[in-house]
């Protein structure tokens, strides 16, 4: 136990939770993204196309394969359910992005029931646009990852065994990712709020979202201290 302490200790890294600058984000504006069929979308229009919500939440994952980020989306699909966002003020939709390829997002959609439109950035520009990190870190156990590493490490394992011929399309094992959230700008949506991963368990638990988001869950009194 001691041990791993210590190494997440050492491994997380000191990335920061800046909002995108103005260039960062044109640049990123411009990259494109990849549908379950292949088809590519600029991410502009992932969180401010025509018919996208006034507030869009990107949540970036790892590779395919990874358990946490799927025990994550999966908690957070069940959980932000379209009656739930439906009683907020401001229009609100999650959208997913992974860095492998397109050929497994349908796959993913269903292991994790996934209720939210998935996309994909299988050459990592974007994350790296956008300041998110590699690293080998697991990072400590959280509520939506409860786990220890090394059953972890075992499930990915697994996952990799039973499906071997898919490991090269899973995406980057290093690659982390983060959640950032799109708002109404002076010209156009611009990113309110953001946090990127440090280890590979490092997605803000699901009710700190929510409160950033300003949503309330049954049995909520009101926003967290």
């Amino acid at each position: 136990m001691m041990a791993e302490c210590k190494l997440d200790a050492v491994e997380d890294l000191p990335v920061t939770d800046d909002l995108p600058s103005t260039q960062i984000l044109a640049d990123a504006a411009e990259i494109e993204v990849l549908d379950h069929k292949e088809q590519p979308h600029l991410f502009r229009s992932v969180y401010d196309g025509e018919e996208t919500s006034s507030r869009v939440v990107v949540v970036f994952i790892r590779h395919f394969f990874c358990g946490a980020c799927q025990s994550y989306i999966e908690l957070l699909s069940s959980t932000a359910t379209p009656a739930l966002l439906s009683t907020l003020p401001i229009a609100t939709t999650f959208v997913i992005i992974g860095n492998g390829e397109p050929a497994l997002i349908d796959e993913y959609a269903e292991k994790t029931k996934c209720r939210f439109p998935i996309f994909t950035d299988p050459t990592g520009r974007l994350f790296d646009v956008l300041e998110m990190a590699k690293t080998t870190a697991v990072g400590a156990r959280t509520r939506y990852s409860p786990e220890r590493w090394l059953w972890l490490f075992a499930d990915g394992l697994s996952n990799i065994v039973t499906q071997f011929s898919k490991l090269l399309l899973a995406g980057n094992p290093m690659r982390v990712g983060g959640e950032f959230v799109f708002e109404p700008g002076e010209a156009g949506k611009v990113v309110t709020w953001c946090h990127r991963m440090r280890n590979h368990r490092d997605h803000t638990e699901v009710d700190e979202l929510f409160t950033v988001l300003g949503i309330q869950t049954p049995g909520d009194d009101g926003p967290s201290e």
